[in-house]
């Protein structure tokens, strides 16, 4: 098999061990690469895969003067055999953990792709074929175009395919790069979702089971300041009063007060990541903004320091932001 300038094949090693070559022998393929450029990619690769060896992920580079030689991985890839979500959420955490240990060497691998990624038979994944990149960025590009390559393979995508869909926007975002080691946490929760009541102590499950009270029943509205928008969103109580806040489509919380904050009504619009604030629960309030959380899908409380008292975030795949 003819790949780039190399010809590709799988022979027996030693103990018992398939190696795959890339063998750069022979006659380059018209490519408009002189053979000067070309070995010199080769000595890159070789040189890549030593300095990343003991790295798990990371194919294990052969020492052979026939070319770039690796330990066989396996056959299966992201691409001929994608996985389903829980499968892919698995292999992508894996490879972006390999990606957090590259970084720590201060190695790229430059050419993250679903032809790149071996599914090995514990779930994990392998990555062979690196481009041997300089730039940080370029692999969690890779990484999100592998995972928005999954999705597109799936077919029944879960429940919370939005979610995954955020967390390959924040890998995009290079203005304020996500952590290669938060987004393989982000990617095993995707593949196995959290309870939430695991987002508080112990000593919280009080004021998270009097928030789960705050579901839906009533009647009562407000609005957003400018009095145009429709209001058909979910619904809160809260001092006793039932408050249908925002749009279809919105999530709300409300925050019952305490000795750090009076109530408070947090409205959340998912499609535009904007969070606003009600301070008013008679059916006449109206919103103000508050913060623009980007990837936020959700709000929860948690506790913070000795106080006591609950904090309101915005959280999604990449992370939540304390709001007040």
């Amino acid at each position: 098999m003819t790949v780039d300038a190399f010809d590709v094949r799988v022979r027996a090693g030693t103990d018992d061990r398939a190696e795959v070559v890339k063998d750069h022998s022979g006659p380059l393929p018209p490519l408009g690469r002189t053979r000067a450029e070309h070995d010199a990619a080769v000595e890159r690769e070789r040189a890549w895969l030593r300095a990343a060896a003991g790295i798990e992920g990371v194919v294990r580079f052969i020492e052979d003067r026939s070319g770039v030689v690796t330990e066989f991985a396996g056959a299966p890839t992201l691409r001929s055999h994608c996985p389903g979500p829980d499968g892919t959420a698995d292999a992508l955490a894996s490879v972006a953990d390999t990606v957090a240990a590259l970084s720590a060497r201060k190695l790229g691998h430059g050419s993250i792709a679903p032809e790149h990624v071996i599914l090995s038979g514990d779930g994990s994944a392998v990555l062979c074929s690196p481009n041997t990149s300089d730039q940080p960025g370029d692999d969690l590009i890779g990484l999100a175009d592998c995972l928005e390559f999954a999705t597109e393979q799936w077919a029944q995508p879960p429940e919370n395919l939005t979610h995954w869909l955020v967390l390959a926007k924040q890998l995009r975002n290079l203005d304020e790069p996500i952590d290669p080691t938060r987004a393989a946490r982000t990617l095993r929760d995707l593949g196995s979702p959290r309870s939430p009541d695991k987002r508080l102590p112990r000593k919280r499950l009080a004021v998270l089971t009097a928030c789960a009270v705050i579901v839906a029943c009533g009647a009562a509205a407000s609005t957003f300041a400018d009095g145009t928008a429709p209001v058909d969103g979910p619904e809160v109580i809260i001092e006793g009063h039932v408050v249908r806040v925002g749009r279809a489509g919105h999530v709300a919380l409300a925050h019952p007060g305490d000795s750090c904050q009076p109530p408070a009504i947090f409205l959340l619009d998912p499609t535009s990541s904007r969070v606003w604030t009600f301070d008013r629960f008679d059916g006449r309030g109206s919103a103000t903004p508050l913060a623009v959380v980007p990837g936020a899908i959700e709000l929860f409380l948690s506790a913070a320091g000795d106080d006591g008292c609950a904090v309101v975030n915005a959280g999604g795949p990449a992370g939540s932001v304390r709001l007040r």
